[in-house]
């Protein structure tokens, strides 16, 4: 096949590796994409803006794939031509194939014996030095070595000698399997069954497991034949008279989709929450700034940032629409030193991939910026370009009291911007356009966008138009472009397009005026936050004046809004930095919108929130903000509610007992030249892990988190988060075992949660009315180090999950790297409890 990059087209031996996971090539680089890491696979006329943007004949496009991956949180893209129609078919069906079936294995726990003999098959294939198929006794127990397995030597020579029955001195793979069998045995998970299965038959009967589902897994709500249905499944024939789960139908079991960890995660492809009600009782999984894919100074814009959040569920993207050559709009982040993509480009990118996801309404979120033309042309493409998928009008028979709900929207894309119209007043004569007092504000959307709210980033824009437009100065300055025109009095009039502001059907941008009785916002009117004004919400007290956080969540209980991030630090403008969601959302917020181009503990906080729900980018939000009641929510800050303190708060318990990990992931690092993003294991072979747990909750006075006292204190914080250490506690280490380490140490946390419990309810969940679904547990599994060394050393793996959605009891739970993608092959075995302290 010809590699085509930026440089050269090179002709190369292109080969997938099953075995290994791998797409490899000859180079000097040794170069490969791991399949875990491949996010798309474009071919032909969908993969053109890369074959274009490369200056590849047109002729080459019946040939052409592009293979886009993620390598050290990096998107990278291997560009391949194909020298016949029948290469080309077998590339694209053999890569489907094999992508399909890696996204299985991710997605369901029930596929562990395949990810175990595909993981054995790696290692063996790495083990093989001499690559001749088999492994000696010295390539065994490097093997071994390097796994953290630390049998003595003689232990392994008398294993290997009774899977090399023939004595030929080496092992092919059958062997291999049967060697490492002793391997899989899982001490800690024998102690469990033992305590639940008959000592003669040695197998657990019907009754003793249903008591354990009941008891152990809390799964008080599982009808009885549900039970029967998972007994049958595990259960195996010891006599004719007798029958029970083994050992290994039991491990089988806790290892199956039935166990999970969490509710409705892996596996999971549909819905389970109600989707019928308003679409402001819902969380909005949000992008912002999405054209982004590096820093809001000098990023790249490009249409694949849409693509790359709509694949991940995104429901709301931003779109920031500047004037471009030709009457056709682009988008970019105006007045800084990132390019531009055209606008067309854009939508027909959302055109296709909005619903491929989820069929649940996406939401634009476009910065209008400008002249009247192009604000014509922007509504022609959104038109043209989006056909039926675009809600041109108000859905017939809906009522016009409440905004319609997910499901009455399904398959629908949504306009959201700032209708200037809105703010004329009565007297003024019947034009299209409204008074700005600001002379410097060049904005067609508000007298303070989102993209010019905040101090540090119009600086930093006022530098970048020095340097861009010196030498390029105006020769008239009474110049003035089509879309402000001046009046006497020297101010600037701005003007809407009626072909755009006809989009607007529910989503309308209005100006926020405050919170409060004198204020009247229409159902279909959306305000946007800036975070530094939410945060003056999220931290008032509710009987204060001015920013009230009760008025704030009345009302978003029937009116939509959106939080965007301030560019308030150097890490904002530069690296994108995210700030912790579940602050906005306490105040329930539904869109609150993240720079998904940024791996972050606020990325990852979302992805752990949207995970649920059949990973449709909606979420229920808590009973506590969808309904108003007495006492839903303390306010500490309350005189009332500190005298009436012990109505409104719940204190929960989370305890989490981490018993073992199973072949956890070995450091990496780039070699080289960063910019390849290719790499290689470090030089560590055997790892000495920990883990670290922290439990976060929205960072307002109603809330708090306390460890345990009889706890650990965590020695790793992590050099990239900003989890506090006082929220954090940790397990010992397990010294030179990476492959089964335990530890069977209990972690718990206290928590404190602003309302009362609810009575009559049996569910946990249910009796502190949804709030836990604002609290997140994080796993982070880490190496022992020198103190000093620990901004050098990334970590292993980490995990984080909503308590709204922990299943209690015995559960695998999967572990994800840096750029969140899943370790295929690592796991953490945990037992976990809530429980309202009394």
């Amino acid at each position: 096949m010809l590699k085509v990059t930026s440089r050269k087209v090179m002709q190369r031996v292109v080969r997938i590796d099953a075995d290994a996971g791998q797409i490899l090539w000859d180079s000097k680089k040794n170069n490969r994409v791991n399949l875990e890491s491949i996010r798309e696979v474009r071919s032909g006329s969908a993969a053109r803006s890369y074959r274009t943007s490369l200056s590849i004949a047109a002729a080459h496009e019946q040939h052409w794939i592009s293979i886009i991956y993620q390598a050290n949180s990096i998107y990278k893209a291997l560009h391949l031509i194909a020298l016949s129609d029948a290469s080309l078919d077998r590339w694209y069906t053999t890569l489907q194939a094999v992508q399909n079936e890696r996204k299985l294995l991710a997605s369901c726990v029930d596929m562990s014996e395949r990810r175990q003999s595909i993981w054995l098959r790696q290692q063996f294939k790495g083990a093989d030095t001499s690559k001749d198929a088999r492994l000696d006794f010295g390539e065994t127990v490097r093997l071994c070595r390097r796994l953290g397995i630390m049998s003595n030597r003689e232990d392994l020579r008398k294993r290997f000698d009774e899977a090399d029955k023939e004595g030929l001195g080496y092992l092919d793979f059958a062997k291999f399997q049967h060697f490492v069998a002793f391997l899989k045995r899982r001490v800690e998970v024998e102690e469990i069954f033992n305590r639940l299965a008959d000592t003669m038959v040695k197998v657990i009967s019907q009754t003793a497991f249903f008591a354990f589902l009941r008891n152990e897994q809390g799964h008080l709500g599982i009808n009885s034949q549900a039970m029967v249905d998972t007994y049958r499944r595990f259960r195996t024939t010891v006599s004719s008279t007798e029958e029970g789960i083994s050992y290994d139908g039991f491990l089988a079991f806790l290892m199956s989709k039935t166990a999970e960890a969490l509710i409705a995660i892996s596996g999971q492809v549909s819905v389970t929450q109600d989707m019928n009600r308003p679409l402001p009782e819902y969380y909005i999984s949000s992008s912002h700034n999405t054209y982004l894919v590096k820093g809001q100074l000098t990023g790249e814009s490009t249409a694949e940032g849409y693509i790359r959040a709509l694949m991940q569920g995104a429901r709301s993207v931003e779109l920031d629409c500047w004037d471009g050559p030709g009457n056709e709009p682009v988008v970019t982040h105006g007045h800084t030193l990132t390019s531009k993509v055209p606008l067309r480009d854009v939508i027909q990118a959302i055109g296709k991939y909005a619903f491929v996801a989820s069929p649940y309404p996406l939401i634009l979120s476009l910065e209008v910026h400008t002249d009247l033309v192009q604000q014509d042309a922007i509504a022609e493409i959104l038109r043209t370009v989006l056909g039926d998928k675009l809600l041109q009008y108000p859905l017939e028979g809906h009522s016009n009291s409440t905004l319609p709900s997910p499901q009455e929207l399904i398959g629908k894309i949504l306009v959201k911007a700032k209708n200037i119209l809105l703010n004329k007043k009565p007297e003024e004569p019947e034009k299209f356009e409204m008074v700005i007092k600001d002379k410097n504000v060049t904005s067609t959307t508000d007298t303070t966008t989102e993209s010019e709210s905040d101090g540090l980033l119009h600086n930093a824009r006022d530098l970048v138009r020095s340097v861009t437009q010196k030498g390029r100065r105006l020769s008239s300055k009474g110049k003035m472009s089509d879309k402000t025109t001046a009046n006497a009095s020297g101010e600037k009039k701005k003007v809407m397009s009626p072909a755009l502001a006809s989009l607007l059907i529910y989503t309308v941008g209005v100006k926020h005026r405050g919170i409060n009785k004198k204020e009247d916002y229409a159902i279909e009117h959306m305000i946007s936050l800036s975070e530094r004004t939410a945060l003056k919400y999220a931290r008032s007290s509710s009987n204060g004046v001015g920013h009230n956080w009760e008025d704030l969540i009345k009302h978003n209980r029937t009116h939509l809004t959106r939080i965007y991030p301030s560019m308030n630090t150097f890490a904002r403008l530069n690296y994108s930095a995210n700030f912790l969601p579940n602050i906005f959302w306490r105040l329930g917020c539904q869109l609150v919108a993240l720079n998904w181009q940024t791996v972050d503990l606020g990325l990852e906080m979302n992805q752990a929130m949207f995970m649920r729900n059949g990973r449709s980018g909606y979420v229920l939000k808590p009973e506590a903000l969808r309904k108003k009641e007495k006492y839903s929510l303390s306010d500490p800050l309350n005189q009332k509610d500190q005298a009436e303190n012990t109505k409104s708060v719940t204190f929960v318990t989370v305890t989490i007992t981490l018993i073992s990990a199973q072949q956890l992931p070995r450091y990496r690092h780039k070699k080289g030249n960063e910019s390849d993003g290719q790499e290689k294991e470090a030089d560590m072979t055997v790892l000495d892990p920990f883990i670290s747990l922290a439990v976060i909750v929205p960072d307002t006075p109603s809330f708090s988190v306390s460890p345990n006292s009889t706890n650990k204190t965590s020695s790793a914080i992590s050099s990239t988060e900003s989890v506090r250490s006082d929220k954090e506690a940790r397990t010992s280490t397990v010294w030179q075992n990476g492959f089964n380490p335990i530890w069977n140490e209990t972690l718990s946390f206290r928590i404190r949660l602003p309302t009362n419990t609810s009575s009559g309810s049996t569910d946990l969940r249910n009796s502190v009315r949804g709030l836990l679904d604002l609290c997140f547990i994080r796993f982070e599994v880490r190496n022992e180090t020198k103190r000093d060394q620990i901004d050098d050393v990334p970590c292993l793996a980490t995990f984080m999950i909503s308590l709204g959605a922990l299943e209690q009891g015995y559960h695998h739970v999967p572990l994800y790297d840096t750029s969140m993608t899943q370790h295929l092959f690592s796991t953490l075995f945990v037992h976990t409890k809530l429980q309202i302290d009394e």
